[in-house]
């Protein structure tokens, strides 16, 4: 039977790829996009920024059977109360991102629509235990993408980021709100001051408990090259949990700049 999906729409090119995943699956949707967009099709509306109540109401008003989310949305600290007060979550909600998880389950109950999970949607996406572009991993930078992999999932459990970056055996840098084209450009100008040096591991992880429906890591041929522009030498993300936007972008990227990008599996 035909699902009816609703589809929150944020920035980025995650978006199109799961439309193309719904409409393959034959069901019907609507995107409602809370971030100015004119690559889309008509099958929706366009909120233009977002605003809780009316994302909300345009759900409703579709009535969906589920609800599915992609794409980036920067949401201020007012952003954040008003969809808790929307939601009837209660003014002492906490509301970080690992929070946010908490609202999507509370839009799912007062909807009564389901919540897909990404990597159900867009399998095709998602990143692989092992190499996955650019040249084999040098023994000494596997044991500091193991460091700097373990260090980006304890930072993740603070719910503090999704992204570290590592020399040696020392965190040079960690992701913030700015999201990880800002901590790449961090590095690369901590390296122009001589703050640090070639040879760094990126890595990238969910936060543990992190919900699958919202949020997953993801890396582009952008971050490849912001990455080699910062002196990094590799990438490490999360099998199975990480999403590989433009795999044919990242491999070429990853072979032009020798960059290494491989997947590990995070233990619990």
């Amino acid at each position: 039977m035909p699902r009816r999906v609703a589809l929150i729409a944020g920035s980025g090119s995650l978006v199109p790829a799961v439309v193309a995943a719904i409409k393959a699956g034959g069901d019907a949707y609507r995107i409602i996009a809370v971030v100015p967009r004119i690559d889309l099709d008509d099958s929706g509306i366009a909120l233009g920024a977002f605003r809780a109540t009316g994302l909300i109401a345009a759900i409703r008003d579709y009535a969906p059977t589920h609800i599915a989310m992609a794409g980036g949305i920067h949401l201020s600290d007012g952003d954040r109360r008003d969809l808790a007060a929307a939601l009837q979550m209660g003014v002492e909600t906490p509301m970080g991102d690992m929070a946010l998880g908490l609202a999507g389950e509370r839009l799912a109950k007062l909807t009564g629509a389901a919540l897909l999970d990404l990597d159900a949607l867009v399998p095709d996406l998602i990143a692989p235990e092992g190499p996955i572009a650019g040249p084999p991993v040098a023994p000494e930078i596997d044991a500091v993408a193991a460091y700097a992999f373990a260090q980006a999932r304890a930072a993740g459990a603070l719910d503090l980021c999704q992204a570290v970056v590592a020399s040696g055996r020392r965190l040079v840098a960690a992701e913030d709100i700015g999201g990880t084209d800002l901590l790449l450009d961090r590095v690369a100008a901590f390296r122009d001051i001589g703050l640090v040096s070639t040879g760094m591991v990126l890595a990238k992880a969910s936060k543990p408990g992190q919900p699958a429906f919202f949020d997953l890591p993801a890396i582009g041929p952008v971050t490849i090259r912001k990455a080699s522009d910062a002196g990094i030498v590799a990438i490490v993300v999360e099998a199975h949990r990480t999403l590989l936007l433009d795999r044919h972008g990242i491999e070429s990227a990853a072979n032009e700049l020798g960059i290494a990008v491989f997947g590990l599996r995070a233990n619990g």
